[in-house]
């Protein structure tokens, strides 16, 4: 019986196919990661994206049940009885709610199921337009502003507007129906 003897270069193929395999287990790695990485990245943008498009339809139907003469408190009729002012002072401003908060009730965005709103209406103020200033004046020719907030939720994503609309000029005698929107802004999320 013959005895082969071993190749030095044997050890040596060993050796660079154990590297290429290193090598590619570790490209794999790195694609796998930056895969997954621009997935949850673009779930997130998604999510967002479709919480600003409920926050923005919430605004929209806000103003819509404003403008029919109906209470505008998408999702907040409960919350609204429980944070009543207690005096009967100036309206200011109130701040939109949490989503968590008692007495919210979200509603559903139809055209996509994953997300929800909230939106609720403000009159603080009465202002007339006066040589291009704004003032408080209890005149005939005040016009109503009207403050929108409203909020969406899509997953782990909120995104919150807030909205100034005024009364679109028609007749005197006859108030209007129709606004028009002078301002828009996003808000920061509830902490």
């Amino acid at each position: 019986m013959k005895r082969r003897s071993r190749s030095s270069n044997q050890g040596f193929a060993m050796l660079l196919v154990m590297i290429y395999i290193f090598l590619a287990v570790a490209v794999i790695a790195t694609v796998s990661t930056a895969v997954i990485s621009a997935s949850r990245t673009t779930g997130n943008l998604d999510a967002s994206r479709k919480a600003l498009e409920a926050a923005e339809y919430g605004e929209v139907q806000a103003m819509m049940s404003f403008s029919d003469g109906n209470g505008a408190n998408l999702g907040l009729a409960d919350w609204r009885k429980l944070n009543e002012p207690l005096s009967s002072g100036p309206a200011i401003p109130r701040r939109i709610p949490a989503f968590g908060e008692p007495g919210v009730s979200p509603l559903l965005l139809a055209a996509l199921p994953s997300a929800e709103y909230i939106a609720m209406t403000e009159t603080p103020w009465h202002v007339a337009q006066n040589g291009g200033s704004a003032a408080t004046v209890e005149s005939p020719e005040r016009q109503t502003l009207v403050m929108v907030y409203a909020a969406g939720r899509c997953g782990n994503a909120e995104r919150r507007v807030e909205a100034v609309y005024r009364p679109v000029n028609v007749e005197k005698d006859v108030q209007s129906k129709r606004f028009t929107r002078i301002s828009w802004r996003e808000l920061p999320t509830a902490p």
